[in-house]
């Protein structure tokens, strides 16, 4: 059987992608997983159009949004975002007045 798409990343260029944890993740929680790669291919697809077809922004803005872009879909391609992923784990409250 091919292997869909959404698994076409380099994961030796994630910081801390763990084949285990993710063979793990696959077992337990295999819906979300498989969204949260949908979401990063497309983040990434996001990040990589604004980086060429935005010229009326500012080019620090779109270094830092394209970077914010590629670090969410990175940590989503970890499993940092699945029930019990680190950034779930080790998520702190939100201080007073950091609402959006």
């Amino acid at each position: 059987m091919p292997t869909p798409d959404i698994f076409d990343f380099d994961a030796e260029q994630l910081a801390c992608y763990d084949q285990d944890r993710i063979d793990t993740i696959l077992v337990e929680q295999p819906a979300l997983y498989v969204n949260h790669l949908r979401i990063a291919r497309s983040l990434r697809g996001w990040a990589s159009r604004m980086k060429r077809d935005t010229p009326s922004i500012g080019d620090e803005f779109r270094k830092g949004y394209v970077q914010a872009l590629r670090e969410v879909a990175a940590h989503l391609r970890q499993g940092d975002y699945v029930e019990g992923g680190e950034m779930i784990i080790n998520q702190q409250a939100e201080e007073s007045g950091d609402e959006d």
